[in-house]
């Protein structure tokens, strides 16, 4: 099966500002989410080097672009989003 490893770059900012409304939302419907990402965690993973990166690197910093990216990829591969993978979520 062949792979296709594609890493996403975004600024701390806008990574900070998704994990927080990711929160929020969680919080409004009541519950957690799924991740244990906090925005601090975060922050300690961003000071950490991830070493050298052999993935296709995309900028992620806006959702819909990166998502346009990642369908010309997968094309070139002769692959495609599973159902469902249409759009990308809404940014706050």
């Amino acid at each position: 099966v062949p792979f296709l490893g594609v890493w996403l770059d975004a600024p701390l900012d806008v990574l900070e500002s998704r994990v927080a409304a990711r929160d929020r939302a969680a919080r409004d419907r009541g519950g957690r989410d799924a991740s244990d990402a906090t925005v601090a965690i975060l922050r300690q993973a961003a000071q950490r080097d991830p070493g050298p990166i052999f993935w296709q690197r995309l900028d992620a910093g806006d959702a819909e672009a990166a998502l346009a990216a990642i369908r010309e990829l997968l094309a070139a591969a002769g692959a495609t989003l599973r159902p469902g993978c249409r759009e990308a979520p809404a940014s706050r």
